[in-house]
């Protein structure tokens, strides 16, 4: 059995700049009425000149996909994107997705009657203005697919992860087509889950993520009802799926079908992954991170790990650049549903520590909320079953200026991870007489030093978890960073 870590370990978090970050928020912007238009499973993707498009179902029966692009001030009227006759499958947990490089923007869906019908994607050329007619993906092995979703290399070609069956609907796999002409034609797929040794969850949804000539397809096994998360990883745009990746030490055994799966995030070579788990005996969000080169398995952290046992969440996404991430998850408190999001400008440590409600009523059900971030804005997207409308907000990247000593450095503290004693080192400058704290997750103050003039001090070894490092030094001025015992 794998070992289960249950808290994060951390990058440095430090505020030793002259500027730290906020949020500037927008209000909350109706995109269209969900009379007519509907409300289902929202999807936002961001076109040149940092312009949100919005996606989202008008029902779960014959009615279209629509879309809406940023005018500005709001939203223009939406956009049919499927045509006439041409029902896509959506639903809460699983439908239609989309995925946008420049003004490329791409919307691929299952057809109705799904199980009876083939993937299809449509291609905005204009950034969501006008959308062309669909081109079938699953060529080589449709009808027997589900469950599309799509990726856009930044030379605006697609490339599509789905799931196959044989001709009795057995044997569930994943497999990706990438189109080399801009989506007019996809070739044979690349099955990629069998990386995993395993069948997939024939009713987990999964997705994927690019990044330059790197991909990663990522799904959820079904590996006699250990339902954990896998992703294979390509170094060569798709052609080749060579390295697959154990991305979930959870060890969540069901045998009925959870119906939610992972979602991927890749930068550089730091690929993240974001899903939900019951090992806990609740359902959870977990943070995975990996590195796909060295196939070394960073950690497994609940994202939550204090929230009460009356709630449940699920279906997360997440977005970033560099250091920059966000994340977003649908919560169910005692019956209440809310979408939440957690944020960090530090790497993926400040996620655990930035955990919000998104949306601002809490009347009534507020559900499958969906991100994306560019230049500064991370842009939210939730349908609001109260007014039964798609809702879109921002929050800008704001610099606020604040009070520190000149020639302040940054606190360094290895080896972090540590599952010993770790090491802080001081800049000589602004410390040669400062306090020492370390803090954990609760607040408890867990151990204090005071220096005189030293430069290197051991802090001793705490149990397992998160822990903060605040060193005051002259003139009051406050540095932290975070330590992870394990």
């Amino acid at each position: 059995m794998k070992t289960i870590y249950t808290f994060l370990i951390c990058s440095v978090v430090f505020v030793t700049d002259a500027y730290s970050q906020s949020l500037t928020w927008s209000s909350e912007i109706v995109v269209a009425n969900g009379n007519p238009y509907g409300y289902i499973r929202p999807r936002i993707a961001v076109a040149s000149g940092n312009i949100p498009v919005v996606m989202w179902g008008g029902g779960a029966g014959s009615e279209p996909l629509y879309a809406a692009r940023w005018n500005g001030t709001g939203f223009n009227t939406p956009a049919t994107v499927t045509p006439n006759n041409v029902d896509p499958f959506i639903d809460t947990w699983a439908g239609a997705d989309m995925a946008a490089s420049g003004n490329n923007v791409f919307v691929v869906f299952k057809r109705q009657m799904e199980m009876m019908n083939n993937i299809f994607i449509v291609k905005s050329a204009d950034g969501g203005v006008t959308w062309s007619d669909t081109t079938r993906v699953d060529g080589m092995n449709g009808p027997y697919t589900r469950f599309p979703s799509v990726a856009v290399s930044s030379a605006g070609n697609p490339a599509v992860m789905f799931m196959t069956f044989d001709t009795s609907w057995g044997n569930p796999a994943y497999a990706v087509t990438n189109s080399t002409d801009g989506g007019q034609t996809f070739p044979m797929p690349v099955t990629v889950s069998g990386l995993g040794s395993s069948e997939v969850c024939d009713c987990c949804p999964g997705y994927m993520t690019i990044q330059g000539n790197n991909q990663v397809a990522s799904w959820r096994r079904n590996n006699n009802n250990l339902r954990d998360m896998w992703a294979g990883v390509s170094t060569n745009s798709g052609m080749s799926f060579t390295t697959g990746l154990d991305v979930d030490n959870t060890n969540w055994m069901i045998g009925s079908c959870p119906s939610t799966g992972p979602a991927p995030l890749l930068k550089n070579d730091s690929l993240f992954t974001v899903f939900m788990s019951e090992a806990s005996g609740d359902p959870r969000i977990i943070f995975n991170s990996h590195n796909i080169l060295t196939q070394q398995d960073g950690y497994t952290a609940m994202l939550t790990p204090s929230l009460s046992g009356s709630s449940s969440q699920n279906y997360p996404f997440i977005a970033g650049n560099g250091d920059t991430l966000v994340m977003v998850w649908q919560q169910n408190t005692s019956g209440n549903i809310d979408t939440y999001y957690s944020w960090s400008v530090t790497g993926s440590a400040g996620l655990f520590a930035n955990v919000n409600m998104l949306n601002s009523s809490m009347a009534g059900q507020q559900q499958n909320p969906h991100v994306a971030f560019s230049n500064g804005t991370f842009h939210f997207v939730f349908t609001d079953l109260n007014s039964g409308n798609v809702k879109y907000k921002s929050a800008t990247l704001a610099p606020n200026s604040i009070s520190e000593p000149a020639g302040a450095g940054m606190l360094r503290v290895y080896p972090n991870p540590a599952n010993g004693n770790v090491s802080l080192d001081l800049p000589a400058i602004s410390f040669d007489h400062a306090s020492i704290k370390l803090v954990d997750v609760t607040g408890r103050i867990v151990e204090t030093l005071t220096t005189n003039g030293e430069q290197r001090i051991q802090l001793r070894r705490q149990s397992p978890g998160i822990y903060f490092v605040e060193v005051t030094g002259e003139n009051n001025a406050v540095y932290k960073a975070c330590v992870c015992f394990y």
